[in-house]
């Protein structure tokens, strides 16, 4: 009998603020729970990052440089219509505030959830091991 070997779960933090204290808090705190963790600091980066990897989770910034977090929800999207390995990403949007617009759209551009700044780091966990531990 076989038993598969499961691969930690890897998420991506896609966030203007990616080299913020509470932003590598955050990643110390994943990667002690097992998960790996990316931080890619504006959006043509994580598009460029994500040629060559395929996270379980993104945490995206709709406030990216260069490249807009709503329009990089697009680009994702559209490319899974003929990457399979790209629909399996939960996208969840990071927002300033709770502009009712951007939620919308965020949503509408295909992210899953969305999270407003502030953050509260406990809420925040709670929230990634919940939609991770869902994902098949």
């Amino acid at each position: 009998m076989s038993q598969e070997i499961q691969r930690p779960k890897l998420i991506l933090i896609a966030d203007s603020e990616g080299k913020t204290l509470f932003v590598q808090r955050l990643k110390d705190l994943l990667e002690r729970e097992g998960y790996m963790v990316h931080i890619e600091n504006d959006g043509f980066d994580t598009l460029k990052w994500l040629e060559d990897n395929i996270p379980d989770l993104i945490l995206i910034d709709l406030s990216l440089p260069r490249l807009m977090g709503l329009d990089l929800i697009k680009i994702i999207r559209f490319l899974s219509k003929k990457q399979t390995e790209y629909r399996k990403i939960v996208i969840t949007a990071i927002l300033s505030g709770s502009d009712s617009k951007s939620l919308a759209d965020a949503v509408n551009s295909g992210a899953r959830f969305t999270i407003s700044k502030p953050w509260q780091i406990a809420d925040l966990m709670h929230r990634i091991k919940k939609v991770l531990s869902n994902k098949i």
